[in-house]
């Protein structure tokens, strides 16, 4: 009998590994500290549009962002790792970089909750930028996953697409944005 649960246990782990990883592999600023910014730019794909109701029944799209470098976080409104993330990006992104004109940060419900998931997602993780709900589709344009961070440079291409939970990539988002902002 413990010898099934072991199997049990070892496919479940698998399938989360294969089903929380895109198989679209999509360069990044940071991945190549040796290379200068503007060599890699011209490598970078175009971030897919998109179009979402945000939690305040304002629309918002990637269009609202042009000239600006956009951060993405795409979340699960009741999922805990991204709700504990919320703080340390709301204060080391977010914050940190909210006075640059030329900065904007939102996040994505992938989850599709309702406004009253989302708002309580918004109160437990202190995200203070704008919520976009019903993101399962943008999620998947992007081939990424939820609790990842996305950057979008200012000519709309994806600089960085997280493929470790967001609080992971934080250090590397936060060196992309610094290369990144005026």
């Amino acid at each position: 009998m413990r010898k099934y649960s072991l199997y049990f246990i070892a496919s479940i782990l698998c399938f989360t590994v294969i089903s929380c990883s895109s198989d679209t592999e999509v360069p990044s600023i940071g991945s190549d500290p040796e290379a200068p910014v503007e060599m890699m730019e011209e490598n970078l794909p175009d971030a897919p549009d998109f179009s979402l109701e945000s939690l305040s029944g304002q629309n918002i799209s990637l269009a609202d962002f042009k000239d600006k470098t956009l951060v993405i976080f795409f979340f699960g409104h009741n999922c805990p790792p991204c709700i504990s993330a919320g703080p340390k990006l709301e204060s080391d992104l977010n914050q940190e970089f909210n006075s640059k004109d030329d900065f904007a940060m939102i996040g994505i419900d992938v989850w599709n909750g309702n406004v009253s998931q989302v708002e309580v997602f918004k109160n437990k993780s202190t995200a203070t930028y704008a919520l976009g709900l019903k993101g399962s589709d943008v999620v998947k344009s992007f081939g990424s996953a939820r609790d990842r961070l996305v950057v979008v440079n200012k000519e709309g291409k994806i600089a960085f697409n997280g493929k470790s939970v967001a609080r992971n990539d934080l250090s590397e988002v936060k060196d992309i944005l610094n290369t990144l902002l005026d």
